[in-house]
């Protein structure tokens, strides 16, 4: 028998009913099967304790190991409005690590297109914060907009008495709190019209920002665009990328060159934006954003990965439609993206992202879009 939560086997005519896509192990946390089929953001591992994991799911919420991802407990109940089902980021304070930082949003999926046809400033989400490692949460909105949130980011600078905190917002930009998430305000200075804010990163004192298209208003759609701050989000420059990237999705920074620039993305759609295609796939600049140059010539990129253990080396996860099956999976270089090994055996073929496990370089997990979190160890 198959539910919305899962698969029941009965073996005496249906008197007796046994679950065969989980179980549980201590009260409360349970292992999978491999069954859990939903979208995935990220892993997020504890930096002082590396038993202690979560996964931020949409969907389903957040969920939190104390075993080194053996066993899960659903946490976002306590969340206000449970999350709204949706937890596209999480940020795991360094110095105390029971306090987390967590962006929801009703409408999950984002950004694939369909989203960005519809007005994303009536989609409702939230910031959540919670003091003992995810079994209570507050919400703290003093100064935000109730609308979809898909990242949190912390300033690891910052004083942990009154951290500096970043949230992008779909359709209304980024907010900024620098006392820990109680007050907030817009930090949009520098930005265009479009405000699709969906991913930031930090690197070497420096932020970027992701804005995702905004396809609403054919034949006038606006395009994805990147962004950058070196004044922690007082203003913000844009970094031009030709040919224009339609649909901008990642950024990463090389760990010890910062004019090593990446971004990925997806071809984009020609019709939209007067017949102009961009290619998609990994784009390189060597020179902190003037010049670009295509290292994956893949038309589906959603997530880019370095790590400063091998600062060369670079994960690319390739999200293909449906039509082309014969190739998908993770694409890894060792060589800043000169060349290219595409991982293939993977059970899912819709990959998100690589998070590098913190004690071990060789220990990967793959978020995906609808496969759940897939691992090599």
């Amino acid at each position: 028998m198959i539910t919305d939560g899962g698969i029941f086997l009965t073996v005496d005519g249906g008197k007796n009913w046994k679950s065969v896509y989980s179980e549980e192990q201590t009260k409360g946390y349970w292992n999978g099967h491999g069954l859990e089929v939903t979208t995935t953001y990220g892993v997020h591992v504890n930096p002082k304790n590396k038993d202690i994991m979560y996964i931020s799911y949409t969907d389903i919420g957040l969920f939190k190991s104390m075993d080194g991802g053996k066993s899960w407990k659903y946490i976002a109940g306590g969340m206000p409005n449970k999350g709204y089902g949706n937890i596209f980021w999480l940020e795991i304070d360094p110095e105390n690590t029971n306090r987390l930082y967590a962006v929801t949003s009703k409408t999950h999926d984002m950004p694939e297109d369909w989203t960005f046809k519809k007005d994303v400033t009536t989609y409702l989400g939230g910031f959540s914060i919670s003091e003992d490692g995810g079994e209570t949460w507050k919400k703290s909105m003093n100064g935000l907009p109730e609308n979809a949130m898909t990242c949190v980011l912390m300033d690891p600078a910052s004083s942990p008495k009154s951290r500096v905190l970043y949230v992008t917002v779909m359709g209304r930009g980024v907010y900024k709190s620098v006392d820990g998430g109680n007050k907030w305000v817009a930090a949009n200075k520098g930005l265009g019209p479009n405000l699709n804010a969906w991913r930031m990163i930090y690197s070497k004192g420096k932020l970027y920002l992701i804005v995702a298209a905004d396809l609403r208003n054919k034949p006038n759609c606006i395009g994805a665009a990147l962004y950058s701050s070196s004044d922690k989000a007082n203003t913000w420059q844009k970094v031009s990328i030709k040919p224009e990237f339609h649909y901008l999705l990642d950024v990463a920074v090389h760990p010890t060159n910062p004019d090593t620039i990446y971004v990925c993305g997806y071809y984009g759609y020609p019709e939209l934006f007067n017949k102009v295609e961009h290619p998609g796939g990994v784009w390189r600049s060597d020179d902190a954003g003037k010049t670009w140059k295509q290292i994956l010539d893949k038309k589906y990129v959603h997530g880019i990965t370095v790590d400063e253990r091998a600062p060369d080396m670079i994960y690319a996860c390739y999200n293909e439609d449906n039509d082309q099956p014969s190739d998908s999976g993770v694409y890894v270089s060792k060589d800043k993206g000169e060349k290219w090994e595409n991982i293939k055996d993977f059970p899912f073929r819709g990959t998100h992202r690589v998070i590098v496990h913190p004690d071990d370089i060789n220990h990967l997990y793959v978020t995906t879009f609808g496969g759940g979190v897939l691992t090599n160890k």
